[in-house]
C-alpha cells in the first residue's frame, strides 16, 4: 500500500518535472521557486532529478515486493533508508523556500513519500518470500527466515 502510494506521488512529481523541461511555467515548484519558467541550461538538472525519480519508484515498488528485485533485500533496504533521509530533508527545504507554491504542494508529497520510503525500508523489505510450486491449496509452512524467528507463512 505504502510503496503504491510513493510510486503514485512520485509519477506525479514526474509529469510535473516532465511539463518543466517542456518550458511549461512550473518551475516555481522546484528550485526555491527562482524561475516561473526553468532556463534552457537549467533544465539539464530537471532531466538528472527525473531520472533519480524514476529510479525511485523502481526501488520502493521493489521494497514493496510488486517489482522483480535488481538489488538484493538489504540493498535496497539501504537505498529506501537514503531516499527516505533525502525526502525528509527535501520536505524541510521545501518548507523553508521562498515559493508558496514549493511550499504548498511540494513539501507534503515529499513528506508523504519519505514516510513511505521509511515504511518499506523498515517493514517490506525485511520481509522474505519463499515461493513454492504451486499447490491446489495454500497450506501453512513453519520457514525459518535469517534474522527472525520462526514463521508461519502461507505458501
Amino acid at each position: 500500500m505504502y510503496s503504491i502510494l510513493a510510486a503514485v506521488i512520485f509519477s506525479v512529481i514526474i509529469v510535473i518535472n516532465f511539463l518543466i523541461i517542456l518550458g511549461l511555467p512550473f518551475g516555481e515548484l522546484t528550485m526555491g521557486g527562482q524561475y516561473k519558467i526553468l532556463p534552457k541550461n537549467m533544465r539539464f538538472v530537471a532531466v538528472m532529478n527525473l531520472i533519480g525519480q524514476v529510479f525511485a519508484i523502481i526501488i520502493v515498488l521493489q521494497g514493496g515486493g510488486y517489482v522483480r528485485c535488481w538489488f538484493p533485500s538489504n540493498i535496497t533496504r539501504i537505498i529506501c533508508y537514503i531516499y527516505a533521509g533525502f525526502l525528509l530533508l527535501n520536505s524541510l527545504m521545501n518548507f523553508i523556500s521562498k515559493s508558496k507554491k514549493e511550499r504548498c504542494i511540494m513539501t507534503p508529497l515529499a513528506l508523504v513519500s519519505s514516510v513511505c520510503f521509511f515504511y518499506d525500508s523498515v517493514e517490506n523489505v525485511t520481509r522474505k518470500f519463499i515461493y513454492i510450486s504451486s499447490r491446489p491449496f495454500p497450506k501453512p509452512v513453519v520457514a525459518v527466515v535469517p534474522g527472525f524467528l520462526e514463521q508461519s507463512l502461507l505458501v
